[in-house]
Parts: structure tokens; C-alpha cells; sequence
């Protein structure tokens, strides 16, 4: 939730600084459309940098004040890397769409399970 409402905070500072500059952008000054990119790039690297560092700092706190035995810590670190790998391909499966690009990531991943199998 926390992700969410930060990304809505980047997009909407994204906009003011867009509105801002628009007379530049409206000029067609490349040095504008160069400078509103670079300030994206730094919101959101920012942005992903902050949830990072939230993220290990709730991990290092939860595993120096929460001591689990062996079986629970595998048993949630094997549910947070499937939840990981569930994101990681719903978010590939809905970038490909519906045409040409969802047939390559589903020979992609045909591929990579093939060759995990020879493997």
C-alpha cells in the first residue's frame, strides 16, 4: 500500500513539473524535455530507494526481535520468494499484452523451464 501511494506522489509531482516547464516544452527546448526526464529519474529512483531502505530496516528489525525456528523461516521465505516471482510475472504477463509480445514471453519462459529440466 505504502508502494502505491508513493508512486501516486512521484505521478503527481511528475505533472507539476511538467505544468511548470510546459512554455519550454511547448518551445520544443530539448534541454527541458532532457531536465524533466532526469527529475523523473531522480523522483523515482528516490522514491524505490526509500521503500528499499523501509523494507530492510522492518527485515532487520523483525529478525533481531522475532526469532523463528528454522522450519517457520524456511516455510516464509519460500511464501515472500513465491510472492515475489507471482509480481515478477504478472507485472511481465500485463506489460506483453495480448499480440506478438505474450507469444515471445511465453516461448521465453518454455525455454527457461526447458532448460532448467535438462539442466
Amino acid at each position: 500500500m505504502l508502494g502505491g501511494w508513493t508512486l501516486q506522489l512521484v505521478r503527481r509531482s511528475n505533472a507539476r513539473a511538467i505544468q511548470h516547464h510546459s512554455a519550454a516544452l511547448a518551445a520544443g527546448e530539448s534541454r527541458a524535455i532532457r531536465w524533466l526526464q532526469y527529475g523523473a529519474l531522480l523522483r523515482d529512483g528516490s522514491r524505490a530507494a526509500g521503500l528499499t531502505l523501509l523494507g530492510l530496516a522492518l527485515a532487520w528489525g523483525v529478525s533481531r526481535y522475532v526469532h523463528l525456528d528454522r522450519r517457520t523461516a524456511v516455510g516464509l521465505t519460500l511464501v515472500v520468494i513465491g510472492a515475489g516471482i507471482s509480481a515478477a510475472a504478472g507485472g511481465a504477463a500485463r506489460s506483453a499484452g495480448r499480440g506478438a509480445r505474450l507469444k515471445w514471453l511465453l516461448a521465453g519462459v518454455a525455454a527457461g523451464i526447458l532448460l532448467v529440466v535438462l539442466r
